[in-house]
């Protein structure tokens, strides 16, 4: 399960069950969790592409065409993503599989956004902007060619930085990105392998230390950027009178201190849409 946060919001990926029984069956969770009003918003999405299963490794084109003939239909007509996920990379899938599993998804009415380039660049970040993609995640490996098609689509830039530190990677070219004007957005990319953590505040600080982003960057990669990204529109990830009332609230002097008490969880209040959801002091 992967989760970022876009003001209150919150970003639910899943793509671990590989089969499509198990597959749906996460979709399925996550909608009992998106239905309570109580917990923060959820935008799932359907990490179809994700691994080959052992026992298809042999016949891939086969695991493909039932993900995208028999699995991805079956989300769509059941309402249970709003986006795909594709990994496309040297080790997973080819931009031509990708290419596949999205237009499907778009065709049935689905949002597409990949993984791209955390290992090797294969001309993912062109595949994003070409699948009309709401974001390009990781990109620790993309060319000049890559950056202009992100730029020129405003495909979001899904910055990771707790996966590459954990893998020991270099960061994304993020100068580079800043300059072609793509949008920077900032994630957690929790997940059990390589960024073991749900921390968003300490994805931020290492947003700021490792990547270079200044600190209006880094809180507006996980607030405006972030909420627009996930196709929530122009009223999430803004506190501003007639605007969704959905924040977190923290008890520090002042916003960038965000990105300062690494592993301190300083939230004291979480609204959605107006209703207090976690208050610490039980006010």
């Amino acid at each position: 399960l992967d989760r970022s946060s876009a003001a209150s919001d919150v970003y639910k990926r899943q793509g671990y069950g590989l089969l499509p029984d198990l597959e749906l069956r996460q979709l399925e969770a996550i909608a009992r969790a998106g239905a309570d009003p109580t917990l923060p918003a959820v935008v799932p999405t359907f990490l179809g592409l994700h691994a080959i299963p052992v026992e298809d490794r042999e016949h891939r084109d086969r695991y493909v065409t039932r993900v995208v003939d028999e699995v991805l239909p079956r989300v769509a007509e059941k309402g249970l993503a709003k986006f795909v996920d594709a990994y496309v990379d040297a080790n997973a899938f080819t931009v031509e599989e990708a290419r596949r599993f999205a237009r499907r998804a778009k065709a049935l009415g689905l949002g597409v956004r990949l993984h791209v380039g955390q290992f090797a660049d294969v001309g993912g970040a062109e595949l994003a902007a070409d699948t009309g993609a709401l974001s390009a995640d990781h990109l620790e490996h993309v060319s000049a060619k890559g950056i202009a098609a992100l730029a020129s689509a405003r495909v979001a830039a899904g910055l990771l930085p707790l996966a590459s530190f954990t893998l020991g990677q270099s960061p994304p070219p993020v100068a580079e990105l800043r300059r072609a004007g793509v949008p920077l957005v900032v994630a957690s990319d929790a997940n059990p392998g390589t960024a073991p953590t749900e921390s968003l505040p300490l994805a931020l600080a290492f947003a700021v230390r490792s990547y270079g982003l200044s600190p209006d960057e880094a809180i507006l990669g996980a607030t405006r950027h972030a909420a627009k990204c996930l196709g929530l529109g122009e009223t999430k990830g803004v506190v501003r009178e007639g605007y969704d009332a959905d924040f977190a609230a923290y008890e520090w002097p002042h916003e960038t201190c965000i990105l300062q008490p690494w592993g301190t969880p300083g939230t004291y209040l979480v609204i959605r849409q107006g209703r207090v959801l976690h208050d610490v002091a039980g006010r």
